[in-house]
């Protein structure tokens, strides 16, 4: 696609009882362009850090399956496409929100100021120990959507644990106190 993007780290912000981490990412593509290269099931694959199925509308039932999480099966968690609409009221969808187990994982893409578009990623989770872990993770996805727009200059394979560190010395230590199954 040849395009240029900047992800913007991680942010956390208290959102009553829960927690809610985000990532900007802008883009020179258009907003339609980077929807679709970021929402379709399809473009999921790519970027995101499981293989989602289901009926992807609005209501529809999803599941996230993370294979080989376990030496003996694969780890399967049930989810809901909560929303899939227009910011502004268009034809054309460029928000979806999904419940996955529980968190709310949102992307909206919207025109940037000056030009291209304005990705926003968010997850609100219900565990503030969960924040450095989960902004490490979302930061690796992230960053491999970049990749997936064309951008020569986003990172290469982002490497969970450099990113871990940042965010738990960023977040502070009570945010950094569940790691990822076998670490």
């Amino acid at each position: 696609m040849g395009s240029m993007s900047t992800l913007i780290p991680a942010f956390l912000t208290p959102l009553g009882r829960a927690w809610l981490l985000g990532f900007e990412l802008r883009s020179t593509l258009a907003p339609e362009a980077v929807f679709a290269a970021a929402a379709t099931p399809e473009a999921l694959s790519t970027w995101f850090p499981c293989h989602v199925s289901g009926s992807f509308t609005a209501g529809g039932e999803l599941s996230f399956r993370f294979e080989g999480a376990s030496r003996e099966e694969d780890l399967v968690l049930p989810g809901t496409l909560v929303s899939l609409d227009a910011i502004d009221g268009g034809a054309v969808p460029d928000r979806w929100a999904i419940d996955w187990a529980g968190d709310l994982l949102t992307l909206a893409v919207s025109d940037a100021p000056g030009g291209g578009s304005l990705a926003r990623v968010s997850a609100r989770i219900d565990q503030l120990g969960r924040a450095a872990r989960d902004a490490a993770g979302w930061h690796v996805c992230v960053a491999a959507l970049a990749r997936e727009l064309g951008d020569p200059a986003a990172p290469g394979d982002a490497e969970w644990e450099p990113l871990f560190a940042s965010y738990a010395q960023a977040f502070g230590p009570d945010a950094a106190t569940e790691l990822p199954p076998g670490r």
